[in-house]
């Protein structure tokens, strides 16, 4: 007598086996489908017959399929209003603690570093202060008169632990903050890409600068940050530009730009937002 075992094992075998061919045809075709797919792809219909591109319209259509996803993105990059409510939340969660660690000092030397390029003591205006942190580095090159602006009143709230003679600290909304006082630099730390309209932003606060004055602007190197100085470059002349990377590999741009050349007072005081919320943003 035979065992019934052999049996089934060469039933279960034979089976396998025939999942296996009929997966390896089920691939065979799915390729064969796929490059159907691409071949049509690659071909427009024109006067009823196929045509099929030539190689730079083809690298073009690559390219314009790339900018699909970038230009979509752009939309979701675009920033939402966020209260300072929400900021004051992140504060006290500790969120941005991490801005007072020894792998954010490379964009700030930057910063520093730039803010030396004035001839004397510089009057600066800082906008997105935050707690404090660039200004705790900028106490030890020395200022002429410091003003620190952010929209959270707990941002501002501890920065005010780090208050000096000459220096003050604001609860205000960067697209509508206004001031009489002149500076020599306007510095947008990491806050340029919390701006719906950054240019205009920009724009509005050059008539702050004194003659000779510039602004400073860092940014955190990703693809908003890269949207937002297309927008930047477009109409502000750079006066120099620098990268810098941690030892996590995290990478900044620092730049120093200069306002507009034809810039006029009733341009820049134009209100940056025509329709506003009750939601505003700081950046």
């Amino acid at each position: 007598m035979y065992s019934e075992y052999p049996r089934r094992s060469v039933r279960i075998g034979l089976c396998l086996g025939n999942v296996a061919v009929d997966r390896g045809r089920c691939r065979n075709r799915q390729k064969e489908l796929d490059t159907r797919r691409q071949s049509a792809r690659n071909r427009r219909v024109v006067g009823g017959r196929f045509h099929t591109p030539s190689r730079g319209k083809q690298v073009l259509s690559s390219l314009f399929q790339r900018l699909i996803p970038i230009s979509s993105a752009m939309s979701t990059i675009a920033p939402k209003l966020i209260t300072g409510e929400v900021w004051d939340r992140e504060y006290q969660r500790g969120d941005w603690d991490m801005l007072f660690s020894e792998d954010q000092l490379a964009h700030y030397m930057m910063v520093l570093g730039y803010l030396m390029k004035t001839k004397h003591p510089a009057h600066i205006l800082d906008i997105g202060c935050g707690a404090g942190r660039l200004f705790e580095l900028i106490k030890r090159v020395g200022f002429a008169s410091y003003l620190g602006i952010d929209l959270s009143p707990e941002a501002i709230k501890r920065a005010q632990a780090h208050v000096v003679e000459g220096s003050r600290f604001e609860v205000a909304d960067a697209y509508t903050f206004s001031t009489d006082a002149q500076f020599d630099v306007v510095i947008f730390n990491e806050v340029a890409y919390y701006f719906k309209k950054p240019a205009e932003v920009l724009l509005r606060y050059s008539r702050f600068l004194r003659e000779n004055g510039f602004m400073i602007i860092s940014m955190y190197q990703f693809l908003p940050a890269s949207w937002v100085w297309y927008r930047i470059g477009r109409g502000f002349r750079t006066l120099d530009s620098s990268r810098v990377q941690n030892r996590k590999g995290q990478k900044w741009q620092v730049r120093m730009v200069a306002a507009p050349p034809q810039l006029g007072g009733e341009v820049a005081a134009k209100p940056v937002l025509d329709q506003r919320t009750d939601e505003r943003k700081l950046a």
